[in-house]
């Protein structure tokens, strides 16, 4: 503070948000929202809201492209890791992506198709879905 407005003090510091406003951040956050956006959307400075939210994340954010599907997405979808996914587009389980923007992608519909005809089982213990569940049960549970 400066010695010409130290008279005029003392001035409130901005205060601490509240429990329910870090909990929506970090809902939205976590929704693959940018910290950016959440600022924006409530009409706070960036910086309040990546201090508060910065013990709940990492957050990652995705960029959706409307009406496809990115590689992620579809190894979450399929509860899979990324690797299994890319071994199977390279083994010819599923058809090979084609690039968007410099992204591998599927259309919605196509990948839609696949999944209705794949031979995929689920893993009752994990959610998996996996072409062979009794390989998949003795390899990760």
């Amino acid at each position: 503070m400066s010695r010409l407005t130290k008279p005029y003090g003392p001035f409130a510091r901005p205060s601490a948000p509240q429990p329910d406003a870090i909990a929506a951040w970090v809902k939205d956050r976590r929704a693959g929202r940018s910290a950016a956006w959440v600022a924006k959307y409530y009409g706070v400075p960036l910086q309040r809201v990546s201090d508060s939210t910065r013990e709940f994340g990492p957050f990652r954010v995705r960029l959706k492209i409307n009406g496809f599907v990115t590689v992620s997405e579809a190894a979450d979808h399929l509860a899979i890791p990324v690797p299994t996914l890319c071994r199977w587009i390279t083994r010819e389980y599923m058809p090979a992506p084609q690039r968007r923007n410099g992204r591998r992608v599927w259309a919605e519909s196509a990948f839609n198709d696949w999944l209705a005809n794949a031979e995929l089982e689920t893993c009752p213990q994990c959610g998996a879905m996996t072409r062979d569940r009794v390989r998949h049960t003795a390899a990760s549970h």
